[in-house]
This record gives C-alpha cells, structure tokens and sequence, in this order.
C-alpha cells in the first residue's frame, strides 16, 4: 500500500526518509515546514515524519476512488504503527521516518493510533472551499442549521450560498476566541515580570496560533467569505511573522 507520489521516488525516500518527510512537508503543509525549522534540530526529524505522516492520512480521503480501498490503506497505516512498536517498520519512507522519531523521541505508539483516529475530525476552515468542492462540510452541523445553510447549496454555488458567511463567521469566532483564551491563560500565569511570554521551549508549538490568526485578519477583510480567492493566495508575509513571533514569544 505504499504510495508514490511527486515528492520523489520511493525507493529515494527508503534511503532518506527523513528528506523524504521533509520534502513532503514543504509541499504540502507550508506551515508547518516554516515552523519545523523553530524545532530544536535533534528533534526536526520527529517532527516532519509526524507531520509527513498527518499529510498521508489526509489525502487518502482525496485520492481513493472507493471507501473500500480508503479503509484498506487507513488499515495500512493501523498495521504499520503495530509493526514499528514491534520494531518492524514497512518499507515505506513515513513508517521509517516515525519508526526513527519513536526512538529518539520516545514517542509512544499509541499517540500514533490515536492520529489515525482523529483523522477524519480535524479540520481547518480555510480548506472549506476545496472539501465543498468534493461535496463535503466541515462547518459543523449545529452551526450550519442555526443559520439555515443547506449544503447542497453549498456544494452548488459555494460563497453565495444563503447564509454560508453567516455560519463562518460563527465557526471563526469560536477559532479566535480559543486563540485569545490561549494568550490570556499566559498572562494569568505570568511570574517574575515575564509579561505573559511564552517560554521559549515550547514556542514551536505555540507558533501555529500565528497562520491561524493571520488567515482569521484576512478572512475577515473579505467578510468572510471563505471561498474568496484572496484566500487561496500565500501570504507572502507569513515566513517573516512566524520569525517575529518565535523570538518575541508571542502568537
């Protein structure tokens, strides 16, 4: 069930894996490659091959032609995970990739399980556009009846659907208020005059607030319309305020 995609050959990713996760990264999660380099650099690699992975498992959705063969390469990856904590990894570069970071990260199996699991449940706003263009909605539902949003019409006539700004909006706030609840909670807990700061160890985690709240300032600069196509553009800025916010300590 090994994949070959155009990241690289295969067999290229079995020598490297760990360039291989790299590459992947960079292509398919920007963020997340921007961010990867703020890890301190004996932990890098166990932080693309987790993200290689997340990239994996999300696009099994989109690139089966049956939920047949998709359950069969989620059952892959189930099978895969039991086999590295058994010290077996498949031949295929992620396995070996995540069979290193549990090694020199201690990272436990299960946390690997539970990945495969949440899969289908997260979800970012911003791929609202691509999933509606595959039928599907990642608004939930609650949110999407109080505002009478049909997703038919969704599907059919995307930003112009009645109701659908309505709804992001709502999903938006929920997404700003957490954030503004993270940032609030360091203030709470500041001592020794930090002003709130984020220690710097753990800022690499802290650091996705930062695309988070970028895509929430453009988002609503277009009145929430997630099917902008502003939106779909890369924000030629992002590298630069990931930077600032690492050595300032703030998301």
């Amino acid at each position: 069930m090994a994949t070959v995609d155009a990241t690289g050959s295969h067999e290229a990713g079995i020598t490297d894996p760990e360039a291989y996760c790299r590459d992947l990264v960079r292509k398919r999660d920007y963020e997340s490659y921007l961010i990867g380099s703020f890890y301190p650099r004996r932990l890098q690699g166990a932080f693309f091959a987790l993200r290689a992975f997340y990239v994996e498992l999300a696009s099994v959705q989109d690139n089966v032609s049956n939920s047949m063969i998709g359950k069969m390469r989620m059952q892959f990856w189930r099978d895969a995970i039991k086999n590295i904590a058994d010290g077996r990894p498949p031949r295929h570069p992620i396995a070996l990739a995540l069979h290193d970071a549990s090694q020199r990260a201690n990272l436990p199996s299960y946390h690997l399980r539970r990945i495969i699991d949440a899969r289908s449940i997260h979800v970012l706003l911003r791929a609202l556009p691509y999933h509606a263009s595959k039928g599907r909605m990642v608004i939930p539902a609650e949110i999407t009846a109080r505002h009478g949003v049909r997703q038919e019409d969704v599907f059919r006539r995307g930003g112009n659907a009645d109701g659908i700004s309505d709804a992001v909006f709502e999903f938006a706030t929920v997404a700003n208020d957490n954030l503004l609840t993270a940032r609030e909670m360091f203030k709470q807990s500041s001592n020794g005059g930090d002003g709130g700061k984020v220690p710097q160890v753990a800022m690499p985690v802290f650091l996705y607030g930062i695309p988070t709240r970028d895509y929430l300032g453009r988002l609503e600069a277009v009145n929430f319309d997630a099917f902008a196509p502003s939106l779909q553009v890369r924000d030629w800025k992002l590298p630069w305020r990931i930077w600032r916010g690492y050595y300032k300590r703030e998301f």
